[in-house]
Parts: C-alpha cells; structure tokens; sequence
C-alpha cells in the first residue's frame, strides 16, 4: 500500500518538474534498428533534460546486480530479487536458410523434414520449437540433432544463415530485409511458433522511480502505436 501511494506522489511530482537525470539501459543487440530504438530516439527528443545511455548484448542482464536502471528483454527470465516488468510488444519468429543452401535440398513440407538440415542455434533461446497450423494442428520441430553451429549474438546468426551454412530460427525483425532481397527464404510459412514477448524490466527498488516509470510509459505507448 506504501509503494502504491509513493508511486502516486512520484507520479504528480514528475508531472511539476522538467523530467531530468540519467537512465542506462541495457537493450539486446538484435533490437539495433528496430521501432524500439526509434521509440528510445523519441524520448530524448521529448525531454532533451534526461541522458540516456544504452548497452546493446546479447547476454542475460539482471537489473538488480548488472547496474542498469531497465533491461529490455525478450522473454521472461528468472530474477534473484524483486523485479517490476511491463510488456512492451511482440516479435515474431521465422525459419529461414540461405537461399544456396535451400536449393541443394527439397523444401521442407512439415517441420519434422527440418531435423535433418544443419542447424545454426542462439544460445539463449529454446533447442525445441512448438508449432500450430492454421487448421489449430500443433507439431514440435527439435534442432537437437543437428547443431551444427551455436552463437550468443543473433547478428552472427544472422549472418551464418546468409552464409548458407543451415537453417535457424529467428525474430522477422531481423531478417526482413534479406527476406526482401532474396539472399535467404522462409520455410513452412504455414505454421507459427510461439512469439517472444519483449519485456521492460527494473528494480521494485529503483532509485529513479519517477524517471523508470515515464519512460517505460512512453516506449509502451510508442511502440503500441506502431503496432509491435
């Protein structure tokens, strides 16, 4: 009930005040170019009083002990303390391959024929995929036999696959524009896979509440906006 009424006090006297300070901000690299940093770009044209300093990785950034006021992260991840978290948008998943590579191997018709194609894995997300057709089928697709090559950055990935080296998954964000161009394909555009859900997260005990808040407000309205 405390936390509840400082909040509101934190609220209206953010609401009197030039909003001013710093925020570091850890972002995943993968999200370089994408409508959240054009939301981030937003802000600071907003309120030109507030500094914001951004760390783009790829690895697991814990706001409680990493030293950043807010993560954005894509899923939810386990915390050692108490954590706020607001969901900010959703990216969609793909399976692609470099176009070479597609072209020695008749195209996957189910998601199982894709066990045996060379896989490129990210580190940080699942090995096992759960798919649904449009008629509501559900299948499952493993790249537990044949990982050829694991990566923790999605940029690498991204360039293996151009490479022709295997099939992966990855955000459409991403790969939208090799998509375009035609130096990779999608496979099985039939069938969807869960999407990442793209979170804020902070310390419950963050020392720039007010400052936390308006901006994870206003990514949250901005990227609503554009439709993430």
């Amino acid at each position: 009930m405390v936390g509840e009424a400082q909040k509101g006090v934190n609220a209206i006297n953010i609401s009197k005040a030039i909003p001013s300070g710093t925020l570091n901000i850890s972002v995943p690299s993968y999200l370089n170019g994408s409508p959240l940093l054009a939301a981030i770009g937003a802000f600071g044209a907003a309120y030109p009083g507030v500094h914001v300093s951004i760390s783009f990785n790829d690895k697991l950034v814990d706001p409680l002990t990493d030293g950043f006021d807010i993560c954005i992260q894509g899923g939810v991840q386990q915390y050692r303390g108490l954590v706020e978290m607001r969901k900010l948008g959703e990216l969609e998943r793909v399976f692609v391959a470099g176009r070479d590579y597609c072209e020695k191997r008749s195209l996957p018709q189910h998601p199982k024929d894709l066990e045996s194609w060379d896989w490129i894995t990210y580190r940080h997300r699942e090995r096992k995929f759960k798919l649904v057709s449009r008629d509501g089928k559900k299948t499952e697709v493993s790249t537990t036999g044949r990982s050829k090559i694991r990566v923790d950055n999605l940029d690498a990935l991204h360039f293996l696959v151009k490479t022709n080296l295997g099939v992966s998954v990855m955000p459409l964000e991403i790969c939208r524009d090799s998509l375009a161009d035609g130096s990779i394909i999608r496979l099985i555009e039939d069938l969807r896979m869960s999407k990442v859900r793209l979170f804020a997260v902070w310390a419950e005990k963050t020392k720039r509440v007010s400052l936390t808040q308006m901006f994870v407000d206003f990514l949250a309205e901005e990227l609503c906006t554009n439709g993430v």
